[in-house]
């Protein structure tokens, strides 16, 4: 038994010849090419937004592009799919701001008159990824320009359609609005906004 005690194991000998020393890995991500395949950006004219500036997005992306646009009529839902997705998987951004419903997970495109918006782009794929967490089919960027000098632009459309439909839209742009100026707006003799 003594005989065994000084008797040094292999597996118990810590040896430089069992150590793989290789250098330091480093991860990084390049921004995906825009170019790239796969990467596809559409955007919309603004003569064919000006064009259907009385009409809902529904029927502007329809009619003026490759994307398939599920509609339910006049007064129906309308969703939109593309590459193969469903409704769900499209993302519908305002200025940058998801405004899908959070309970369904998509957008009513006939909810959106184009006169409202000043550009939409649309992002295929992988490259939704260039505005935010993307979605798997694409992402719908629908993008209001500020207005920067001091003036209020506002503008009045009215539309007249077959089967007796109306419509009328009205855009109001302010520069720069505080509190005050809104007592005014909505004043009543003495009762301010906050008494309404």
């Amino acid at each position: 038994m003594v005989f065994f005690l000084p008797v040094h194991y292999s597996g118990q000998i810590s040896t430089d010849l069992d150590t793989i020393k290789i250098k330091e890995v480093v991860i990084s991500r390049n921004k995906p090419d825009t170019e790239a395949s796969g990467y596809k950006k559409t955007k919309i004219d603004s003569s064919t937004l000006v064009n259907y500036s009385n009409r809902n997005l529904s029927d502007m992306l329809s009619e003026n592009t490759d994307i398939y646009i599920k509609s339910y009529g006049m007064g129906g839902t309308s969703t939109v799919a593309f590459r193969g997705t469903t409704a769900s998987h499209t993302i519908i951004d305002w200025n940058g701001i998801n405004i899908n419903s959070p309970m369904l997970g998509q957008s009513d495109l006939s909810l959106f008159p184009v006169g409202l918006v000043d550009d939409v782009n649309i992002y295929f794929g992988g490259a939704s990824m260039l505005l935010n967490n993307g979605g798997i089919g694409g992402t719908i960027n629908l993008e209001t320009a500020p207005v920067w000098n001091k003036e209020t632009v506002i503008s009045l459309n009215s539309g007249i359609g077959s089967f007796g439909s109306y419509s009328e839209l009205l855009k109001v742009k302010l520069e720069t609005i505080n509190f005050k100026q809104l007592r005014k707006l909505f004043c009543k003799g003495p009762k301010m906004i906050s008494d309404i």
